[in-house]
């Protein structure tokens, strides 16, 4: 039976993850990255469902295509989707698990860019050490 839900996505937590700054850099870098993954989660949560309505933020499709250049350099959302899926509560489960591995796996791609340019021999073992530091 399809039904209409209401879903909470979060990136986070967002305490640990900018705990460690120490310079006005470092908190807009933290803020930025958490805010340009839950522009991706939105972005995928449309992708995974065409009738997908977020409710908070309140980010338009097009601002999300082609934002300008002043809110570009902005971390300005924030780390919780609240949004109304229609589905299955197997399908929106498992848009939400797709949203969430999607998410996920940018970071990892940041992170493993942000390593090569620092340590450009990454290892597989290394790398794998990362995944799990990530994953907890």
């Amino acid at each position: 039976m399809t039904n209409r839900y209401v879903v909470i996505f979060t990136v986070g937590p967002v305490q640990s993850f900018i705990a460690s700054a120490r310079k006005t850099e470092d908190f807009w870098s933290g803020s930025y990255i958490l805010s340009y993954l839950v522009k991706e989660a939105i972005k995928r949560l449309y992708q995974v469902n065409a009738n997908c309505e977020v409710v908070y933020p309140l980010v338009t499709k097009e601002e999300l295509r082609s934002p300008s250049l002043r809110d570009a350099r902005i971390a300005s959302i924030p780390n919780r989707v609240t949004a109304v899926m229609e589905g299955t509560e197997a399908e929106v489960g498992g848009w939400l698990r797709e949203v969430e591995h999607d998410v996920r796996q940018l970071f990892l791609d940041f992170c493993f860019q942000a390593l090569q340019r620092v340590f450009p021999r990454l290892n597989d073992e290394e790398r794998e050490q990362l995944e799990e530091m990530i994953e907890q």
